[in-house]
């Protein structure tokens, strides 16, 4: 018989076919053929064959699990019998997106970047005083020395953007050199 998802709760038993929107958090009893889209939780073209047995060795990750399936994937082919485990914001695709609901979390990357901008803004102001003062006492306009001096500090703001985050992914660099921890760029000759 067919429910309503917001009926569904866990300890039943769905039968998943080829065509099925996966409706909650599911560990299968028993598959056939049974491959599975998870690219709307994973970004992964490429379907994914399921089994009801568990893996010999665990898996790292949670989506990587053979015999699980989660709620916003599709059913490409083949069928299946799986028991529900979560359902509504407790499923996977519902953490998900009470993440994405939350306050974003201040980095140290972040913090880094506002260090380094207000330090320049910092000097971008004492830079427009320091000009504002020496042309006016030099020239004695001081309406050409404000605007000089205006054009100055926006001159310079285009030019150290890039700076401040050159600055910052070389500090990123220095920290993960410091842990350990490498970044492995390929590039591919054609």
């Amino acid at each position: 018989m067919e429910l309503p998802v917001a009926e569904i709760v866990p300890g039943d038993i769905v039968i998943l076919q080829a065509g099925s929107i996966i409706p909650v958090d599911l560990r299968l009893l028993s598959a056939k053929d049974f491959f599975v889209s998870q690219s709307s939780l994973t970004g992964e073209a490429m379907p994914v064959e399921k089994f009801a047995e568990s893996a010999e060795t665990p898996s790292r990750a949670l989506i990587e699990m053979p015999n699980a399936v989660f709620q916003g994937g599709n059913v490409l082919s083949g069928t299946a019998k799986a028991l529900v485990v979560n359902t509504g914001m407790r499923t996977h695709f519902g953490s998900i997106s009470e993440k994405l609901g939350s306050a974003p979390v201040t980095t140290s990357f972040d913090r880094g970047i506002a260090g380094f901008t207000w330090l320049m803004i910092r000097f971008m102001l004492f830079m427009m005083a320091s000009v504002f003062l020496i042309v006016g006492l030099t020239k004695h306009d001081w309406t050409g020395a404000l605007l000089f001096s205006l054009s100055i500090s926006l001159g310079m703001t285009p030019e150290m953007l890039p700076m401040i985050v050159a600055v910052n992914l070389s500090q990123g660099a220095l920290a993960m050199s410091r842990k350990n921890e490498c970044l492995v760029v390929t590039i591919a000759a054609k």
